[in-house]
């Protein structure tokens, strides 16, 4: 009887600790993968900013023109 009240108790200990790391590995690669995108919009941000004006520029042209 203690015999497998041991094994059981191994095999469920040992699921655990496999659970809590998967666990633990899906949480840092959320925060790496959030990370990076806020690493990699902060270093593009001076071009969409770029891009917007040029929009909103050639708005403004496209407008005078019809006018």
């Amino acid at each position: 009887m203690y015999i497998a009240y041991m094994m059981t108790k191994m095999i469920t200990d040992k699921a655990f600790a496999i659970a809590k790391l998967h666990a633990n590995d899906k949480a840092v690669r959320s925060v790496q993968r959030i990370f990076r995108g806020f690493k990699a919009r902060d270093q593009r941000m001076p071009l969409v900013i770029e891009a917007v004006k040029a929009k909103e520029n050639l708005k403004l042209h496209m407008a005078a023109r019809v006018v």
